[in-house]
């Protein structure tokens, strides 16, 4: 769980920071993960912009969160008595019949 928590908050990090940053001839250029997708919708191509966001972030963000809940219920959950690591003896055994 603890590496579902930092893929979280590096994906939060990767989001919100630059990947890449250029300055020649006093012209600086910036680039992040949404420069792709600006880039895109700029060329009216949209639909496209919204599949790279939607594979980026969405979708990565949506398993992230799924693992985290599935991982967090499965440390909360009941265990059945018959599933303890080994399954448990019959209460007579070792008293010949």
């Amino acid at each position: 769980m603890a590496l579902s928590i930092t893929a979280v908050v590096l994906l939060a990090i990767m989001c919100s920071t630059n990947l890449m940053s250029v300055e020649k001839a006093g012209i600086r250029r910036a680039a992040n993960l949404f420069s792709g997708p600006e880039e895109l919708v700029r060329q009216s191509m949209a639909e496209l912009a919204a599949v790279v966001i939607f594979l980026t972030v969405v979708a990565p963000s949506c398993r992230l969160i799924a693992m985290i809940y599935v991982l967090n219920r499965s440390r909360k959950a009941a265990h059945p008595a018959t599933c303890g690591g080994c399954l448990p003896l019959p209460s007579n055994y070792g008293h010949g019949r």
